[in-house]
């Protein structure tokens, strides 16, 4: 209910009852009933009106989440199919002659493999693919250059690595 409503409710009840009552007392003690009453009232609908707002930001809230969760696995999907391409990249050229002689050198035939993938791992998706994927790009150039240092062959790390993109 309104205050306007409450405040004429109020004042129509002080005329009835001074107009209706023989003594000052009765009076007062009417208006106090009313007066109470009202702000029962009023108290009561300030507090709807909390628990409608607070329900309302919830809602709003619960709804900005699911779209926050929505947009990462999305970006994380995004991120991860060009990580599984980069890695399949890698593992063709992996055991090369070139890549074991060159690595990632600069100039070498391989550096642009490397220059990409440091350019994913700022990628701000990566937090989204580890969430979503267990892996960044980062740990996609950790097994490149772990592939450096052991001239392509695989071991422990590198099994386990590439287990994150197959």
């Amino acid at each position: 209910m309104s205050k306007k409503i409450l405040g004429s409710i109020l004042l129509v009840s002080l005329i009835v009852f001074s107009c209706n009552s023989d003594s000052q007392s009765e009076n007062e003690e009417q208006m106090d009933s009313i007066i109470t009453e009202s702000i029962l009232i009023e108290s009561e609908h300030d507090s709807d009106t909390i628990k409608s707002d607070a329900g309302l930001e919830s809602s709003v809230a619960e709804k900005k989440k699911e779209n926050d969760a929505k947009k990462c696995a999305a970006d994380a999907d995004a991120l991860y199919k060009e990580l599984q391409k980069h890695y399949r990249k890698l593992k063709k050229f992996k055991s090369s002659a070139s890549f074991k002689t060159y690595g990632f050198a600069i100039g070498g035939p391989h550096n642009d493999w490397l220059i990409k993938v440091q350019k994913l791992r700022d990628d701000e998706r990566n937090l989204c693919c580890l969430i979503n994927h267990e892996c960044t790009a980062g740990d996609l150039e950790n097994l490149g250059l772990s592939y450096v240092s052991s001239e392509g062959k695989d071991d422990e790390y590198t099994r386990w690595a590439s287990a994150l993109f197959e």
